[in-house]
Parts: C-alpha cells; sequence; structure tokens
C-alpha cells in the first residue's frame, strides 16, 4: 500500500528496469517498515519529459504515496539519493511529490483499511 511511480526520461534497458523495480520494492519497505507484498512501484521510463525548458537534460518525477510518513524529511532524503543511485540524473533534477493517504482511502483486496 505504498505507492511509489517514478517517470523518468532515461532510457533503462529491460535489466535495469527489473533491477530498480526490486530495489524500490526492498527500499520502500525498510524504509517505511511496511511489508513488501503490500508495495507497488511502477516505472515509466524514456517518456517526453521537459525539466526547465530543457528537453533533454536527465530528469526523474516521482510520486509517493503511504498511510503515514514518520520522518516525510529524511524519507525525502533517502528517496532522493536512492533515485540518484539507480538512474542517472542531476540532483537538482529529481522532484518528488508525496500525499499522505487516509487508511479510509485505500482498500486492499475490497477492504478500506481504515
Amino acid at each position: 500500500m505504498p505507492f511509489l511511480t517514478v517517470h523518468t526520461n532515461v532510457k533503462l534497458d529491460k535489466l535495469q528496469k527489473e533491477m530498480f523495480l526490486h530495489d524500490a520494492v526492498e527500499f520502500v519497505a525498510a524504509q517505511l517498515n511496511k511489508p513488501k507484498n503490500y508495495i507497488i512501484v511502477t516505472l515509466d521510463s524514456n517518456p517526453d519529459i521537459c525539466i526547465g525548458g530543457d528537453l533533454g537534460a536527465p530528469c526523474i518525477l516521482a510520486e509517493m504515496k503511504s498511510v503515514g510518513f514518520k520522518d516525510k524529511a529524511g524519507f525525502a532524503r533517502l528517496l532522493t539519493e536512492f533515485l540518484y543511485t539507480a538512474i542517472p540524473a542531476d540532483l537538482n533534477n529529481i522532484n518528488i511529490e508525496f500525499t499522505d493517504l487516509a487508511a479510509a482511502d485505500v482498500a486492499i483486496a475490497g477492504k478500506l483499511l481504515g
């Protein structure tokens, strides 16, 4: 139930994508102390993305949604470092949107969490 969506204009091959998805699930589970089987990670690689008017600058736009963040600032730093290590983009071109979901707004297997 943490949802990480990553959009990047960096072209990644199949193996890089698979490794990223696996590593991202492990990372999010460890950082948010959530079970791996609840975590969903999606990766959109090589779309047309323009950052600051530059179509060629490698960049990442990530959306991180979860029920509760204990230390959002610390997690933002760690997630940025993870993305920077996994996908070659300038740190200034890594943007993350955080959404703290209410448990009553999330369902797994048809059942609301709250």
